[in-house]
């Protein structure tokens, strides 16, 4: 309830105002005074260089409404792969396929090694999604490897299941297998050529580098 109005984080996108949260409840003479102080000629708005809470309105945003923020842009990206249509799981291998990667896709690229760090260093955009929100533990790696032989190391051939495991076939696992190592070699060959195409906000994204 602010001033006299019931409103919220997400309704404002900002932290609100100290008009909207004083309303009419402060004398018009302090607010001229504090406008006249201030030099603005109109208000005084949160955060602005001449606002002595600077800092505090600063560590709020970030600390409460960025986090807020992001976490209703993830509901919506979720909702909307949720309700799209399944597209299906097929191997992402050329430039020209990338804008058609299945959104089903995008974890299991995104945790795959290599590209998680690129996106826990925030050198790619992730489709959006954040280092927190992507299984590190890449259970679908596991899952890829399952009874690969290791020829070259005395490493041992082993199974692994977890109950909670996604159900896909072998020509799935093998797309995404695909998928994983070409948008890694995609990156890398971006970076070499300094051209820094980022292929998970294509085309308009670009990977960040020094």
């Amino acid at each position: 309830m602010l001033g006299g109005y019931t409103t919220s984080v997400i309704d404002l996108g900002v932290a609100p105002s100290a008009g909207v949260i004083f309303g009419s409840a402060v004398n018009k003479s302090i607010i001229d005074s504090i406008n006249n102080t201030h030099n603005s000629g109109r208000s005084v708005i949160f955060g602005q260089a001449e606002d002595p809470f600077r800092t505090q309105y600063q560590h709020f945003m970030s600390a409460v409404v960025n986090p807020v923020l992001e976490s209703i842009k993830m509901l919506e990206r979720t909702r909307n792969i949720l309700n799209s249509p399944a597209m299906p799981i097929v191997p992402i291998t050329s430039e020209q396929m990338i804008p058609r990667t299945p959104p089903q896709m995008y974890g299991a690229i995104l945790a795959y090694p290599p590209i998680y760090a690129q996106l826990e260093q925030g050198n790619i955009n992730g489709w959006g999604y954040k280092p927190a929100n992507v299984d590190k533990e890449d259970p679908i790696g596991r899952l890829i490897n399952n009874g690969e032989v290791h020829f070259d190391t005395e490493e041992d051939t082993t199974w692994s299941w977890h109950s909670d495991d996604p159900d896909l076939t072998d020509d799935e696992l093998t797309s995404i297998d695909e998928t994983r190592k070409y948008f890694d070699s995609f990156i890398q060959q971006q970076i070499e050529q300094k051209t820094y195409f980022d292929p998970t906000a294509y085309p308009s994204g670009r990977i960040k580098h020094e």
